[in-house]
């Protein structure tokens, strides 16, 4: 036959085809029911042996704040104008190694606390009735499994074991510096007072909080300081809504007091450091006005104690009408002659440091210490230069020069340079002729100065010196009066809508109802498979109805195996089941000849040998 049976052949689908296919699957019920019941084993397993992994979360804010107490020009927090970037830049912080560093360092996240679960170490920070704290100028062992067994109220037993070598590696978390400690044996075993624990190769404090149990082994390690800092650099960082300053931190971990606490630490550590930042040029401004005010201060002193003597000796106390009003005039003159040469010395260094620096950083640029800004557009452009310098230094760590981007940048940067300094330039003219025509009114009443009596003349001059000398004293006061206020009352820029808390959330790792649902459907599915895939391939014919459904062939009976040691079946076994197959087919065979057909031939074959024609024939 040129048609190869099969039991099933997707070829001649048919709704029989269905049928005798349900049939089949359904003959192998005890493959599912096992398949179920292992899957119901394996998904549990699962489920109970993955680590619980949690989620925890942080919303805060970021705006430029300002003290409402301090006006934009007498605010001596002063910071750089143009466009602000202050969002990406908060979260670019909290993603980076420096910042990362700061809060394990404070924190000591990378110490471990664990006790022994049923399929693991489990971290139990914050559930352990101690607390150790590091000496950090000390070296410290690490990534080695320390185990302590509390012997009494006031004793604790500290114990490891070292598996190939007696060399233990130490670590200084101060100055991160590595060195290998050799010890004599390859087990360790000591015991200890609660409190300070030191030895050559490991320092800190053991502050027990509550009633550790006796019979419970509690297990810490110290980790590689850049590993653990590597893993919280992980920590999600995204803005909650676009367009908005909203920062959402999250952070997944095994140990929802652990994550809950770094979340609020990673927090804290940078409103601190922002505020630092923020109030740094009010720090330096101060310092140097505090500087300058003392010398003014003393100077201040020394001119008054002569002006005290010379009035005393020379026996004149008061000046003129005539020398007030030159007095008067000149010392107006004095100060804008300092004002206009202290603007001119600020924009020579200003000019100064965009010509000799390509790259622009807001922390380096001279800052206006002690002259108001009278042109905001310098500020304002200082600041667009700082940003565009800060968009450019971002794309060349993961661009080339050559890229179109950069380049554009560039020419921005050199376009907006250029007409900075020419704008300081032309300030700077300005100022320099205003020096001029203060200086020729100046010079106008020195020769006014000189028609008075001489007494007069040395006694203005005192005079004159004194109160440029208290002008400028009381001017440096109010400025450090300023930064001082400015110090102590800066309003932080991050403000913390939502902090890290455990509120019961359940973990999101593993999903357990997940889990279970591919472990029932795998459990259907892969002996079905299975099952397809074999009678697929399977070319034995095991019913009568696969001889019909793929062969035009009548059937006329169906002899069954023959397990008697005689082939006569019929003859020796006239009752048996295979007997009545033969007879049957004897039936079916004559039914097949009609009655005036006078020979009757039957032939009996088969593909090969021993497949029972012969058998057949005798029976």
């Amino acid at each position: 036959m040129e048609k190869q049976f099969s039991s099933y052949d997707f070829s001649d689908f048919s709704l029989m085809d269905l049928k005798t296919l349900v049939f089949k699957v359904f003959s192998y019920w005890k493959w599912f029911v096992v398949s179920l019941i292992l899957a119901f084993f394996i998904t549990r397993y699962i489920n109970a042996s993955r680590q619980r992994i949690y989620s925890m979360d942080s919303m805060i804010t970021v705006k430029d704040e300002q003290n409402p107490i301090f006006t934009s020009s007498t605010n001596i927090a002063f910071n750089w104008g143009g466009p602000s970037d202050k969002v990406e830049t908060i979260k670019t912080i909290l993603q980076s190694r420096s910042h990362n560093e700061k809060v394990v360092t404070e924190s000591q996240f990378y110490i471990d606390y664990l006790i022994k679960g049923k399929y693991r170490l489990d971290d139990v920070y914050g559930q352990v009735p101690f607390k150790i704290t590091v000496d950090t100028s000390h070296f410290q062992v690490v990534n080695q499994l320390l185990k302590l067994k509390f012997v009494n109220p006031q004793t604790v037993e500290i114990s490891f074991e070292i598996e190939d070598k007696n060399d233990i590696t130490l670590l200084n978390y101060s100055n991160f510096k590595k060195q290998t400690f050799g010890l004599k044996s390859n087990i360790f075993r000591q015991k200890f007072s609660i409190g300070k624990i030191e030895t050559d190769f490991m320092s800190f404090d053991l502050d027990v909080m509550g009633s550790p149990n006796p019979k419970e082994e509690y297990f810490i390690r110290f980790n590689d300081f850049n590993q653990v800092v590597n893993g919280y650099k992980n920590i999600k960082v995204n803005t909650f809504k676009n367009g908005t300053s909203l920062i959402k931190l999250q952070l997944d971990g095994s140990n929802k007091n652990r994550l809950v606490d770094y979340i609020n630490a990673t927090v804290s550590v940078l409103e601190k450091d922002q505020i630092e930042s923020k109030i740094r040029y009010a720090v330096k401004t101060k310092a140097y006005i505090d500087t300058l005010f003392l010398a003014m201060a003393q100077d201040l002193n020394t001119i008054e104690n002569d002006l005290g003597s010379f009035k005393q000796r020379e026996n004149i106390y008061n000046l003129s009408t005539e020398g007030t009003a030159i007095f008067e005039e000149m010392v107006d003159l004095d100060l804008q002659t300092k004002h206009y040469q202290d603007r001119i010395n600020y924009y020579q260094r200003l000019e100064s440091y965009l010509k000799n620096n390509e790259s622009l950083n807001e922390n380096n640029i001279p800052v206006p210490a002690v002259i108001d800004m009278e042109d905001q557009n310098i500020s304002t452009s200082i600041g667009m230069l700082i940003a565009k310098t800060k968009t450019k230094e971002n794309l060349l760590q993961t661009v080339t020069s050559d890229y179109p981007l950069v380049k554009q940048l560039n020419n921005e940067i050199n376009l907006d340079k250029n007409a900075l300094l020419e704008n300081i330039a032309n300030l700077r003219k300005e100022s320099k002729n205003n020096l001029g025509v203060n200086q020729s009114r100046l010079n106008s009443s020195q020769y006014q100065l000189k028609q008075l009596p001489e007494k007069e003349q040395r006694l203005l001059s005192f005079e004159r010196k004194y109160a440029i000398t208290e002008q400028n004293y009381n001017y440096l006061k109010q400025k450090s009066y300023e930064a001082g206020t400015a110090i102590a009352s800066n309003v932080s820029d991050i403000k913390i809508i939502d902090t890290a808390k455990d509120t019961g959330q359940g973990p999101f790792k593993p999903q357990t109802g997940f889990n279970t649902l591919v472990g029932f459907l795998l459990s259907l599915i892969l002996p079905l498979i299975y099952i397809l895939i074999k009678e697929y391939f399977n070319t034995k014919i095991h019913t009568v109805e696969e001889v019909e459904n793929n062969c035009k062939i009548p059937i006329l009976g169906v002899i069954g195996n023959n397990d008697q040691k005689t082939n006569l079946v019929v003859f020796h076994s006239p009752k048996s089941v295979i007997s009545e197959s033969y007879r049957a087919l004897r039936s079916n065979v004559q039914f097949l000849f009609k009655r005036d057909q006078k020979s009757h031939i039957i032939l009996t074959t088969s593909s090969i040998s021993g497949e029972g024609k012969t058998v057949t024939s005798l029976n």
